[in-house]
């Protein structure tokens, strides 16, 4: 996959859109980071967490759906307003295709190995990195930053 799958849900392919994209995940109470908050070259990309219990995983999923379908219906108007731009490839044609990409990005191991044992090996790599020490100085650097978002972060963990 060569470009980010939420490009297809925006008008123009800059980090503006996808900042409007965002903010719309937003709204609807959908926690996630834009492809511009962890560095990404081209917009579109966006990071979701699941580690969560699974209503709550089920209920984000759903936002999540129900922003991408109101954005693909926008998408589908403009389009019908302007009947000179046939180029369909580019747009979404159905937000079940978000949802199966998202599957088929899956990690796969050689030599078969079970979750447990990547479980282990993420647990080992932890233990033996300063990862959680830096990422740690980047979510304070963050909030002093940026605190509009990082209290819209803070209000949707504190509902949980």
């Amino acid at each position: 996959m060569s470009r980010g799958k939420g490009c297809l849900y925006l008008k123009t392919g800059t980090f503006e859109e996808e900042m409007l994209l965002w903010r719309r995940f937003l709204d609807n109470k959908v926690l996630l980071s834009c492809g511009k908050a962890f560095e990404c070259s081209e917009p579109g990309w966006f990071r979701i967490i699941f580690a969560d219990k699974t209503h709550r995983l089920q209920l984000g999923m759903q936002r999540i759906r129900k922003v991408l379908e109101e954005r693909e219906q926008e998408i589908l108007a403009e389009e019908k307003e302007q009947p000179c731009q046939s180029d369909q490839e580019g747009k979404a044609d159905s937000t079940d295709e978000v949802i199966f990409v998202s599957r088929h990005q899956e990690p796969t191991c050689a030599g078969g190995s079970n979750l447990g044992d990547l479980i282990g090996l993420l647990q080992q790599q932890m233990r033996s990195s300063d990862w959680l020490q830096k990422n740690t100085e980047k979510a304070e650097q963050f909030a002093q930053e940026k605190p509009e978002i990082y209290d819209v972060f803070t209000k949707l963990v504190g509902k949980q």
